[in-house]
């Protein structure tokens, strides 16, 4: 890596052990070996599966002067966004098929179980990634990578929302969408 130069960020692969050891799996990047220098270049297609089907922050390393005036929210699922600007800004971003990653998922963790959180911490992802990407005038196929991000998070969001909060976060999703 270091004969092709100083990549922003490499994204490695992560392993799943899973409760049942049958059911363990591991995750790749999108691609074997890719090297992605303007995203501009990229079909709908081709973004969709970068920026949504490989989201995991934790199997990314952070070039720390290209990363570093990258701000990091502080709410729930903060890497979100965080991870969107990460993509958007890098001017070379690189796949390796290496497992960079070991995680043990148990159905009672947070990531996994039942568990409630506040649906406004979701709109300041929203809001804070809309304002990003209007500031940093990004590709216009971005807008709907966004649209696609925004409403799979507000399906999953109403699984997981505190059903004292659904209608006012239904009638805020409703509106927004």
């Amino acid at each position: 890596m270091a004969s092709e130069g100083i990549a922003d960020v490499v994204k490695g692969a992560a392993f799943y052990r899973m409760e049942k050891e049958e059911d363990s799996y591991i995750h790749y990047p999108v691609s074997a070996s890719e090297k992605i220098l303007d995203w501009s270049k990229l079909d709908f297609n081709s973004l969709t599966v970068h920026f949504l089907h490989a989201p995991e922050l934790w199997t990314m390393l952070l070039r720390r002067d290209f990363q570093k005036d990258i701000e990091f929210g502080d709410y729930f699922y903060s890497d979100t966004d965080f991870v969107f600007k990460v993509k958007l800004l890098a001017k070379d971003f690189r796949y390796i098929t290496d497992v960079v990653y070991n995680w043990n998922v148990y159905t009672g963790s947070t990531s996994h179980g039942k568990h409630y959180f506040n649906y406004r911490d979701a709109l300041k992802i929203f809001d804070n990634l809309e304002k990003f990407i209007k500031i940093n005038q990004i590709n216009p196929k971005i807008w709907e990578i966004f649209a696609l991000l925004r409403l799979g998070t507000y399906q999953w969001f109403t699984t997981v929302i505190d059903p004292n909060d659904l209608k006012d976060y239904l009638k805020y999703a409703g509106k927004d969408l």
